[in-house]
Parts: structure tokens; sequence; C-alpha cells
């Protein structure tokens, strides 16, 4: 998505020939009331990248869209691609943010008797505005161990694959 300003939002998309961008948008996940919009035909003009102005959002909801391309010359659908935004509030709010980073960096990873990565869950229940991850989301730094010994004795066990 691009912009969020009073009761619009941009949503931006790039193809690879001729075609339309088609938006639909609902406050529901599930897109049982979506609204649709398309917009004029892009080419390699405009390097092939289209935008759909989203008019007469509510304000502060959570705004479900999912977007395709049509091919200009047969008519043809892209798969289709979803997102999520929140459109602008009409009054001041506080706004969260959660952050993470280096995911597993340091030889904890995923632990099935600990409950996998929970760490992403607390995170989650925040109800965060905005996610900021910085770092790997891979284990990058070395390899992860099944098992590493903790300071107090106990043993952490990691989910792992061969290479």
């Amino acid at each position: 998505s691009g912009d969020v300003a009073g009761d619009r939002a941009l949503i931006w998309s790039r193809c690879d020939r001729p075609g339309r961008l088609i938006v639909e948008w609902d406050t529901r996940s599930r897109f049982g009331n979506p609204r649709r919009m398309v917009s004029l035909i892009t080419d390699a003009s405009q390097d092939f990248t289209a935008r759909v102005d989203l008019r007469g959002l509510p304000a502060d909801q959570s705004i479900f869209y999912r977007a395709r391309f049509e091919d200009a010359r047969r008519g043809m659908p892209s798969e289709p691609w979803f997102g999520h935004l929140r459109s602008a509030p009409t009054r001041p709010r506080d706004i969260r943010f959660v952050w993470g980073g280096d995911t597993c960096g340091q030889g904890y990873g995923i632990n099935p008797d600990f409950g996998g990565m929970r760490i992403y869950e607390s995170m989650r229940m925040r109800r965060p505005d905005f996610f900021l991850h910085s770092g790997d989301v891979i284990y990058a730094d070395g390899p992860i161990p099944a098992e590493v010994t903790a300071e107090d004795g106990s043993i952490w066990r990691n989910l792992v694959t061969e290479e």
C-alpha cells in the first residue's frame, strides 16, 4: 500500500505487461461486502506501474484489500495478492510499535517444548500499529544446534533441519 491520508489510501503495484490494476477492499478480511476500483491501463511508458486511489474509507478502521492485474490484451487475471492497512483517524490517538530483529541469532530458535517461538504471539497480542523488524529472519549467524545448555543448566531444544 502507499500513502494513507484523510479518507483515502493509494495502492500501488507493478506488472510485466500492459494491464489494469484491480483492487477490492473491505473492512472485513472475508470480503463480505467488497468495493472495487480499477486503474487505467498501464504500459511501458509508465514502467508498468499502476495505482488505485481508494476513496471514502471509514476513519480509523482496518482495511483489507486484494489486488490483481488484468492483462490488457487477453483479459487474463493475475494471481491475487492481499494486503492490510489502517485508515487515518479523525482525532489524534496513541499508536503502538513493536520491534524485533536478528531472530534466533544467539542460538535459541524454535523450541516445541516451550510452545514454538512465542515472542511473535506476544507482540501480536499488543495489537501494534507497526512492526519494525531489523536484521535476519533466518538462522544466518551460525548453525543452530539441536540443544543449547542455558546458564542455569536447563536444556533449550531447537527445531532443526538438515542443511
